[in-house]
């Protein structure tokens, strides 16, 4: 099967090959896929991160060339830590690019993929291996940025887009939907036993989990509603000090 890499900024996935049709996911700059089907001016992809599926627009790809194939044991993989970073092309045109940004170079010693160049090499750094010392700082660089959903970058994200992508940043691969995520980790019983990167699942009426978020600690967590923001949480739910009332109703507590 065909691959592909995301060379834009962002890309968004949709749910049909149509510019009306619902955003459900995105691709940042560096991600690769493969393409598993095409209809007309559309692709139908599957994210090789995290194995999500949809349609993107043929003209906001570009395939894998052999130079970009190289087994991985050759490839160094850095992922963007600044909110936005950018690169500049060897054209001298800049590409403003979100957290979460993935450059592959093919030694450690290169700061450079072919026709571009790094605007700035400290925004770029070599994916840990499962480290969470950084997370929170990370996720607190979130704050205020929209909710959009299907989003995942530093320009609008959705509650589990959040978390995945501060969760990659730091070196773990997550699935993309919440309810997928809640399948992950080991179980925290009490909120009182929690630590701060634990995350906690809410459920609606049906049981059905509906949204997640990030402890800072047993009584704040950090969370895409409206926007990223932190806000209370105890054994019920998060409670909104603004709305005066709980917004969301706590199902469990997960410790990757």
């Amino acid at each position: 099967m065909q691959k592909g890499i995301c060379k834009l900024s962002v890309v968004p996935i949709r749910r049909i090959p149509s510019d009306k049709s619902e955003m459900v996911s995105q691709l940042l700059y560096g991600e690769t896929f493969t393409i598993t089907d095409t209809i007309e001016n559309w692709a139908l992809i599957r994210n090789d991160f995290d194995g999500y599926e949809g349609w993107i627009d043929i003209k906001q790809y570009q395939p894998i060339s052999e130079s970009e194939t190289v087994t991985d044991d050759q490839l160094v993989t850095r992922i963007c830590t600044a909110p936005i970073s950018g690169l500049a092309t060897t054209a001298g045109e800049m590409m403003h690019l979100s957290f979460g940004s993935i450059l592959r170079t093919s030694s450690k010693d290169n700061t450079s993929i072919p026709g571009l160049e790094f605007w700035n090499n400290n925004d770029f750094k070599v994916i840990p291996e499962a480290d969470k010392s950084g997370l929170i700082e990370s996720a607190r660089l979130f704050i205020n940025v929209p909710y959009i959903w299907g989003g995942k970058s530093i320009f609008g994200v959705d509650c589990s887009g959040f978390v995945q992508l501060v969760y990659k940043s730091s070196g773990f691969q997550l699935p993309r939907d919440a309810s997928q995520q809640f399948e992950q980790g080991n179980l925290i019983s009490f909120i009182e036993e929690s630590e701060p990167t634990d995350l906690a699942f809410f459920d609606n009426d049906e049981g059905q989990i509906v949204h997640v978020g990030i402890l800072l600690g047993q009584s704040q967590i950090i969370h895409a509603s409206g926007k990223v923001r932190i806000d209370s949480i105890d054994h019920y739910g998060i409670f909104n000090h603004e709305q005066h009332r709980y917004t969301h109703r706590l199902r469990i507590i997960k410790r990757l």
